[in-house]
C-alpha cells in the first residue's frame, strides 16, 4: 500500500527549500504527495520530476477557515483518502493543534 500524505506548505517566514525538501523526500521513498500552499513556484518545485499518479500541487491559503474544506476536498480528490498530514510548522498529525486534525478527518 502506497502512503499518500498531504504537506501543507507554510505561508509565513519559514523557508521555501523546507517544503520542496520534505516533498522530494517522502516522493523519493515511494509516498504519494499532495501540496497546498500559496506560492506557485515552490509547490510546482516541491513536485518537480514526478508525474499526476505520485504527485499533486493544490494552490490555496490552508490557513484561512474559509477554503480549508474546499482545499481538502481537492487534496482527497487527487488519490482518495490522506494517511497523514504534515505541517511544517507543528509537526505531524500526532502532535498537532486541533484545527490540523480537522484537516485530516
Amino acid at each position: 500500500m502506497t502512503t499518500t500524505v498531504l504537506l501543507l506548505v507554510p505561508t509565513d517566514a519559514t523557508p521555501d527549500h523546507l517544503a520542496v525538501d520534505l516533498a522530494q523526500r517522502m516522493l523519493r521513498r515511494g509516498c504519494r504527495v499532495v501540496v497546498i500552499g500559496t506560492d506557485v513556484g515552490v509547490l510546482l518545485d516541491a513536485v518537480r520530476g514526478y508525474g499526476s499518479a505520485r504527485a499533486a500541487a493544490v494552490v490555496g491559503d490552508h490557513g484561512d477557515a474559509a477554503d480549508r474544506d474546499a482545499l481538502m476536498a481537492t487534496a482527497r480528490s487527487c488519490f482518495g483518502s490522506l494517511d497523514l498530514v504534515v505541517d511544517p510548522m507543528r509537526g505531524t498529525l500526532d502532535n498537532t493543534p486541533a484545527h490540523t486534525l480537522a484537516l485530516a478527518a
